[in-house]
């Protein structure tokens, strides 16, 4: 594809190349006939300067288009990472909230096995009671006591080791505020 400054050089010479002729075919000889007349003859020196500015022409229009597809390139790989990373914000998301509604259904369901521990425990024997709670993971037994009623809390830490039932009310006093 030739470029803008290839046709304009060649559209001037042949310009000049007619108006030399134009005016030879009318019989005008004046000083910028003669000096057409003198740049025609001149032409052929200046052939190679023309096929130079050209060729440089050609040459930056052929580093143009190279440029034009590198960053045609570029551009189609910036757009290839820019849907992937849409893509992963999206799987995060999804992920996020599939997480989100694990964690809801999980905290539900741990209310419901703690609801229905605490009214296990509440039905329970005392001594019963205190001997389970005694071998039980210490933050899940403080968990049930202080959702059961303190009546039923004193009757089963009555029935406690006393070291043991003393770990838990601590343990339920910091989780406590104390009150007014």
């Amino acid at each position: 594809m030739k470029s803008f400054w290839t046709y304009f050089v060649t559209g001037a010479f042949v310009v000049l190349l007619l108006g030399v002729g134009v005016r030879s075919a009318l019989g005008e000889k004046s000083e910028t006939a003669n000096a057409a007349d003198a740049k025609a003859t001149a032409v052929p020196n200046n052939k190679g300067v023309v096929e130079d500015l050209a060729r440089s022409l050609n040459e930056k229009e052929k580093a143009l288009q190279d440029k034009e597809l590198r960053l045609a390139d570029l551009e189609s790989r910036l757009k290839t990472q820019e849907d992937r990373i849409k893509s992963r914000v999206e799987e995060l998301r999804i992920l996020t909230d599939m997480q989100k509604k694990n964690s809801e259904e999980l905290s539900v369901r741990r209310q419901d096995i703690e609801a229905r521990m605490i009214k296990t425990f509440e039905t329970m024997n005392p001594k019963k009671a205190a001997e389970v709670l005694s071998v039980m993971d210490d933050a899940l037994a403080v968990d049930v006591l202080m959702a059961m009623k303190s009546k039923k809390v004193a009757t089963i830490m009555d029935k406690m080791d006393s070291n043991k039932a003393m770990l838990l009310q601590t343990k339920i006093a910091e989780r406590k505020p104390a009150s007014k």
